[in-house]
């Protein structure tokens, strides 16, 4: 799992969850049978939740957690380094996946096609329509799109792309839990200057 587009795989799947929570939760009343509006604004923005990145006003809301988020900027560098590298495999398992079964269809409806209107062992062609293309064009195209869905399979199959998505997703969300754990060390919350975590 092209470096720098913001979309992952693990927070697509925060922003899909978080909708659908939201629009669960938007009827939710308190106990005295009024709507909650402090709930209402907080869901408006959980299309944007980010648990990886603080920004500078979250870092001044949270005075006693400035100093920890500090110390995560490091492990923060290295989950987007693995975070683009998913991205960038994602996509091209996806280009390649696509690219594959499209001219594989292509070229079997060709096949069908020609084998319906281009009978073998006739020389004429009395079923054929006028905007057909002809039986050596035909046979040009399945060619061409069959080849072409072999060589993509092949391209596919040495890049492993799919495996190295996973990995680097893996690696990402290695990251993340990493960053958990730091957060929760006790030594964290007793004012230790600096963790080394030997686990």
């Amino acid at each position: 799992m092209a470096e720098g587009e913001p979309d992952r795989m693990s927070q697509d799947g925060v922003h899909q969850d978080g909708l659908r929570q939201g629009r669960g939760n938007q009827g939710r009343r308190n106990d005295d049978g009024g709507h909650d509006a402090r709930a209402g604004a907080a869901l408006v923005g959980v299309d944007s939740f980010d648990d990886m990145h603080d920004s500078p006003e979250d870092l001044q809301r949270y005075p006693s957690l400035a100093n920890p988020l500090e110390s995560c900027r490091r492990i923060e560098e290295e989950f987007n380094r693995a975070d683009g590298r998913a991205v960038a495999f994602r996509w091209a398992h996806r280009w390649m996946t696509h690219g594959a079964a499209l001219s594989a269809t292509v070229a079997v409806a060709t096949a069908i096609v020609a084998l319906c209107y281009y009978p073998i062992g006739f020389d004429s062609q009395p079923f054929a329509p006028k905007w057909l293309p002809s039986r050596h064009v035909m046979s040009l195209i399945e060619l061409w799109s069959a080849g072409v869905a072999i060589v993509v399979v092949i391209f596919g199959w040495i890049g492993q792309f799919k495996e190295k998505w996973l990995l680097w997703r893996h690696q990402a969300e290695s990251y993340r839990l990493l960053r958990y754990r730091f957060l929760i060390h006790p030594a964290v919350w007793r004012g230790a200057p600096r963790v080394r975590d030997s686990g």
